[in-house]
């Protein structure tokens, strides 16, 4: 079970957070399923499909990893369990800048 942080967008990009799309699969992942689809060994249904997507992604300053927002709308949501790399880091950011966050 994890952890979600959800602020609101408009104040995190005035505030400097960073903003990106990321492919979910690389290109080997992507290589290494198309190969196993002619071998004739099939996929799950959609996994093609969900290596190609791209997800929105976002990073605060200082952090070096991004997360993926869920959120959408006027709110971004990310996954940040107390016990990971994103919780500190993220709620650090959001405090300094006076932003405020719901965890649930």
């Amino acid at each position: 079970m994890g952890l979600d942080i959800a602020f609101n967008r408009d104040k995190a990009i005035a505030a400097g957070i960073k903003q990106t799309t990321i492919r979910n699969g690389s290109d080997g992942d992507i290589a290494r399923a198309e190969a196993d689809e002619a071998d004739g060994m099939p996929n799950q249904p959609g996994y093609l499909d969900w290596l190609y997507a791209k997800e929105p992604c976002v990073r605060v300053p200082g952090m070096e990893h991004w997360v993926e927002d869920n959120g959408g709308g006027d709110n971004i949501v990310v996954r940040a369990n107390k016990w990971g790399h994103t919780y500190a880091p993220l709620t650090q950011w959001l405090k300094a800048n006076n932003i405020e966050w719901d965890e649930f």
